[in-house]
């Protein structure tokens, strides 16, 4: 714990060094208070969504939170005033802006404009300084109309705003990032700062190493008690997947504990510039990305455990086939998803790149849509079990062993040992004979003949106590002999008896061919061969 006792002891020597800290006075409070003025966005192509005038203006002027002391005004102060603002953004307009603000007594106002052309919009806006009459451009915004077109410029106002305090009024954002949206948090710092160690808390570096070290023990703390006391209880437990998703949890665990610990340490050293807006997106870039592993981690393993679960009952396939591809399916989505999280993060417009990915992927699945029948083909076969690597089937008239069940095809292996490639695809759609199903059990018939004239009773006495007399062959079913029919040139019979193994169908059907003539032979039993009676006329 080397290491522990190091920052414990720069903890210290920062308290004694820092312990007189004065409270920082706010620079703008000498100044008297400021006004901020954010007026009506112009309708620069006169299109029919005339509500965003107000709204974009609104929005910044809601978003425009700061513990100094700024007095915000919208168009409805204006109203009070009795002041009208009209104007053309850019070149003369300006002048109008600043009349505004001369009589609203506002020392800073947001104007800007909204250009709509085909499904698209652009905010252009700019920041009016009275003192000295400046203009500073802010950065534009595009998006696509859509559903989610308000919430775009929601978050964009944002950015605007920060942007605002930090390059025109020259302020702190660092814990506005984090205090100002959370009630708790500001109440907590407020109520530190009053205590008695008030003094000490207030110096900025003194907060950061403090913060980041109580959440660096806790991170510590939350592995202790996963090894010592979670994974102990897991381990009692009849299954093992428990006890693998803690085991995998204990350093993103731990990685996000410390993560966040960062964040906000950096939040408490108040920092004026463009740092505190980098860190914060980059922070939780990497805490997104820690938890898309984590959860992707996790879901492996659960499949993992479904997949055994499954393939114990049906197959090892499931588990060599299904799995990895459901796997691979769900850290796309995953890290899709985290993607997608983080871009929006850094205000970047994924509307046209999930738009573009839409048809991207609509272009791939139709070029490559026999491929993914086929996959999706063998996912069902797989599934539904119709027949597994090792049975006997006939599919569309060829006989013979299945060799393998993949994602893409099935190989049938003949009994010429010959190999039929079958797409998934089409065999999904045929009708096949499963020799296994419903058990290995099946039946061995002999057809055979015997001349007009026969006793039929002695025939079918001799030939099954023959049948009889074949060794492994089933007792119940117990073999018979049907006489079926009186055909062209003799009396037909079937020799009918059950095999447990439907391997031995072909080898016990030889045997008993050869017995069933020998038996005939031997009785004195005639086995007529086809004849055909010629007669001539004179």
């Amino acid at each position: 714990m080397f290491y522990l006792k190091c920052i414990l002891l720069s903890f210290f020597i920062i308290a004694n060094i820092n312990i007189n800290a004065a409270e920082k006075k706010n620079t703008n409070s000498d100044r008297g208070k400021l006004k901020i003025i954010f007026l009506p966005f112009e309708n620069y192509s006169e299109s029919g969504i005339r509500f965003l005038s107000k709204y974009i203006s609104e929005q910044l002027k809601d978003n425009f939170k700061t513990e100094n002391d700024i007095e915000r005004l919208d168009y409805r102060d204006l109203k009070s005033l009795n002041l009208k603002f009209e104007y053309t953004y850019g070149g003369s307009g300006n002048n109008e802006v600043f009349k505004i603000m001369n009589s609203a007594g506002a020392s800073y106002a947001v104007a800007g404009r909204y250009i709509i052309h085909d499904k698209n919009i652009t905010i252009n806006w700019s920041v009016f300084e009275l003192n000295g009459g400046k203009v500073s451009s802010g950065g534009d915004f595009s998006s696509a109309i859509d559903s989610s077109m308000l919430s775009y410029i929601s978050d964009y106002s944002i950015t605007a705003d920060n942007w605002i305090k930090i390059n025109i009024l020259k302020q702190s954002i660092g814990t506005e990032l984090l205090v100002n949206r959370n009630g708790f948090l500001k109440d907590l710092f407020v109520k530190i700062e009053n205590s008695s160690a008030g003094n000490i808390v207030k110096n900025r570096w003194f907060r950061f190493l403090a913060i980041f070290i109580v959440f660096f023990l806790t991170s510590r703390l939350i592995v202790y008690l996963i090894e010592k006391v979670f994974l102990r209880i897991a381990r009692r437990t009849k299954t093992d997947v428990d006890q693998k998703i803690l085991e995998c949890s204990k350093k993103p665990s731990s990685y996000l504990v410390i993560f966040f610990g960062i964040k906000i340490s950096i939040y408490s050293l108040e920092t004026s510039s463009w740092i505190a807006l980098i860190s914060d997106k980059v922070i939780t870039a990497l805490i997104i990305i820690v938890t898309a592993n984590l959860i992707a981690r996790a879901l492996n393993i659960l499949v993992h455990s479904w997949g055994s679960s499954v393939a114990e009952k049906i197959d090892t396939r499931v588990d060599d086939d299904l799995i990895p591809l459901f796997n691979k399916i769900l850290r796309v989505v995953i890290y899709a998803v985290a993607v997608i999280m983080i871009l929006s993060r850094f205000s970047i417009n994924i509307a046209p790149l999930i738009a573009s990915l839409g048809i991207a992927g609509f272009a791939i699945g139709f070029a490559v849509k026999d491929t993914l029948s086929n996959i999706i083909g063998g996912i069902i076969l797989i599934l539904d079990n119709s027949f597994v690597v090792g049975d006997k089937v006939t599919i569309d008239g060829d006989t013979g062993i299945i060799k393998e069940v993949g994602l893409r095809n099935t190989k049938l292996q003949t009994y010429d040992n010959e190999i039929i490639v079958i797409p998934n695809g089409e065999l999904m759609n045929m009708k096949f004979k499963n020799y296994v199903l419903p058990d290995p059990k099946i039946r061995v018939m002999v057809n055979f003949g015997v001349a007009y004239g026969s006793d039929v009773e002695k025939v079918s006495e001799i030939i099954l106590n023959v049948i009889s007399s074949i060794e492994n062959i089933c007792i119940d079913p117990a073999p018979a002999v049907d006489f079926i029919e009186m055909g062209d040139f003799s009396l037909n019979f079937a020799a009918k008896f059950w095999v447990p193994a439907y391997g031995d169908q072909y080898i016990k059907k030889l045997e008993a061919t050869k017995l069933i003539y020998n038996a005939l032979n031997a009785n004195g039993i005639d086995i007529p061969f086809p004849t055909q009676t010629v007669h001539i006329e004179r």
